[in-house]
């Protein structure tokens, strides 16, 4: 046995978020605007000076600009984690789908600038109707999807990022949309 995924080892400074702890939305999104939440479940190091915390969401776009942001202050616990919730408006957002999978930066910082979350996000809105099917953007969608496993056949399962690449990209070439794994 032995690690056979990729190991990562992050260092934060006296705020921290809980593993899988920053959640994202969308609420509402067309072309000239959308609606998002940044959820945040932190921690506070045993060490750190102050329990209140003035954290800043920011969504960054290809280019590296922020084109959205949200602050709110926060009374952290050093016992239990706290849960905070950042909202804003993005302006004529790229929104995400399958042709077109734009991705925006949410970077989540304190006010000292250090980096507490960074992750990357789309912005899109999708809806179930059990008479109707599932909807992207409020365009009806339809699944053409395969099943994946998560080795490489002969490679083994420690594949390479190009390896993936090809194998999606042929995916998509017949025209699947979705994978399930």
């Amino acid at each position: 046995s032995g690690i056979h995924r990729k190991v990562t080892l992050t260092k934060y400074d006296s705020v921290y978020p809980a593993e899988y702890g920053v959640f994202f939305k969308v609420s509402r999104a067309d072309a000239e605007s959308a609606d998002w939440e940044a959820e945040c479940e932190l921690y506070l190091a045993d060490n750190a000076a102050s329990e209140q915390v003035k954290l800043t969401a920011s969504l960054i776009d290809k280019a590296g600009n922020t084109v959205s942001s949200a602050t709110a202050d926060a009374v952290l616990s050093k016992t239990s984690p706290s849960k905070v919730c950042l909202s804003g408006v993005i302006d004529k957002p790229e929104l995400w789908d399958t042709e077109n999978p734009n991705l925006y930066t949410l970077k989540v910082t304190d006010e000292y600038g250090c980096t507490i979350a960074e992750e990357p996000v789309g912005i899109r809105t999708f809806e179930f109707d059990p008479d109707h099917g599932f909807f992207l953007n409020g365009q009806p969608t339809i699944f053409k999807g395969v099943c994946m496993h998560h080795d490489g056949g002969a490679l083994g399962a420690a594949m390479s990022k190009g390896v993936w690449k090809r194998r999606l990209q042929k995916l998509k070439t017949m025209g699947c949309n979705a994978i399930r794994m």
